[in-house]
């Protein structure tokens, strides 16, 4: 190995370690972008030079190991860190945060984009958009407000629409009564408890109390 190999051999420990800089600068520059990622260099050695192969061991002799030189150092990876960061407070009730892994999905007329950055705003048309106009997707829903999976579209916040809300019939109540109250006691005052029911047509409605087969369940309903 010559002097100009053992040169190049060192400049390529000052190359890496500029792109290692360059990696690090980047991660500062970027503190304050949202959604932003930061990434990690890691290091690989080059191949090295041989001078002598190595022998294995035998009766006689214990073996040697090869004689290598290494040719210097190169960038192996840049990964990106995608751990949660931390959430901020903005005051603006269509920015979202994404928690764990995955990616907003958004759309324009050259197809889709995948971000993590949630500063979305509503439009004209109550649609949620980036900063850049382009549309958050998700899945929607039936006429029985079902998620339709597999399917994605623009997502839009009807702000100010009527929705006819569902009435509810029945309601499930977990508990266990005391070990001194009978069961006919417990459910006189579960009945007793539970007041207030209305009908769809506002008119006043009777409760009725079953209890299923398990001690620790019992069922609510109205009975008209």
């Amino acid at each position: 190995m010559g002097i100009t190999s053992s040169l190049i051999t060192g400049l390529s420990g000052l190359s890496s370690n500029q792109a290692q800089l360059d990696v690090i600068g980047n991660n500062i520059a970027n503190v304050n972008t949202v959604g932003y990622k930061s990434s990690q260099m890691e290091f690989k050695s080059q191949f090295s030079q041989n001078f002598s192969l190595g022998s294995a061991p035998n009766g006689d002799l214990g073996g040697t190991n090869p004689q290598q030189v290494g040719m210097g150092v190169t960038t192996g990876s840049i990964s990106r860190n995608f751990n949660d960061g931390s959430r901020d407070i903005t005051g603006v009730n269509s920015n979202l945060a994404m928690e764990g892994p995955g990616f907003f999905v958004l759309r324009d007329p050259n197809g889709q984009f995948f971000t993590r950055d949630g500063s979305f705003l509503l439009n004209s048309l109550n649609q949620l958009v980036s900063a850049n106009g382009q549309h958050v997707e998700g899945f929607g829903i039936d006429s029985n407000y079902n998620v339709v999976p597999g399917v994605l579209q623009d997502i839009t916040v009807p702000i100010g629409s009527l929705t006819v809300a569902d009435a509810t019939t029945s309601v499930s109540m977990t508990g266990r009564r005391r070990p001194r109250l009978s069961r006919a006691s417990a459910l006189r005052q579960i009945s007793a408890r539970v007041v207030g029911l209305v009908d769809v047509d506002s008119s006043p409605s009777r409760a009725s109390v079953e209890r299923p087969s398990e001690p620790s369940d019992w069922w609510v309903g109205s009975t008209g």
